[in-house]
């Protein structure tokens, strides 16, 4: 299974929510996005989940 991940660096970025919407809709593709907007951001599973995903997306 592929893994996909998005960084969000934007709040309410409407394109990057439509597109996340749509590759959940994928077969065999495992979709994790980060909202690096949010207060609590956790870089060092940011840093993990970089490494591990097949493809990372910025926004």
């Amino acid at each position: 299974m592929r893994e996909i991940l998005h960084i969000l660096t934007k709040r309410d970025d409407a394109v990057a929510k439509a597109i996340i919407e749509q590759e959940r809709n994928l077969r065999d593709v495992k979709i994790d996005a980060i909202d690096l907007t949010a207060k609590d951001a956790d870089y060092d599973a940011l840093v993990k989940k970089i490494f591990s995903a097949d493809a990372v997306h910025v926004w």
